[in-house]
């Protein structure tokens, strides 16, 4: 075993209020307890977003879902190195990323409806986040992939109701 003064100090910096995060902790314990031994801080919020670094931790890294401008001002400050798993990006921070892959996502919900015998297929998302306007036309390409047409439709759109 190593010297208590080698293991790594690792925060994890994610919201556990949804089971999401809960899921992301778990792997990143079940790959700790690989690897390790890690000491941990589990860094959970009750809110979606984690604004600001745990006071008093001397960490060496951090893991973490990094989309507030504050959290990322800070921890480029502290220098400290970062695992993002945040689908968005903060302007001017840039960290190694650990993400859903998009396209092999919608291939994968896109092929189980052609293979069903489905040929009409739209594509209802919110229209103001990315990741989801990633997934539309993710989506729409590999419909288009086998000659079908993709209607793309905004939740915020009063389109949806007016649409025949």
């Amino acid at each position: 075993m190593k010297s208590s003064h080698a293991i790594p100090q690792v925060a994890i910096m994610v919201s556990t209020n949804l089971d999401w995060g809960r899921r992301i902790v778990k792997g990143i314990l079940a790959y700790a307890n690989k690897v390790g031994p890690w000491h941990i801080l589990v860094y959970p919020q009750m809110s979606a977003t984690v604004d600001e670094l745990p006071k008093g931790w001397e960490a060496n890294g951090i893991i973490g879902r990094i989309t507030s401008p504050e959290l990322a001002k800070e921890i480029k400050k502290s220098k400290l190195p970062v695992i993002n798993v945040a689908d968005t990006a903060v302007e001017g921070f840039a960290s190694p990323c650990v993400r859903t892959d998009d396209r092999a996502a919608t291939r994968m919900a896109a092929e189980y409806f052609i293979q069903r015998g489905f040929r009409n297929l739209a594509y209802i998302g919110p229209g103001h986040m990315d990741n989801p306007i990633w997934y539309g036309n993710a989506f729409k390409d590999v419909l288009a992939e086998h000659e079908l047409r993709c209607e793309m439709y905004s939740q915020l759109s009063h389109r949806i109701l007016k649409k025949e």
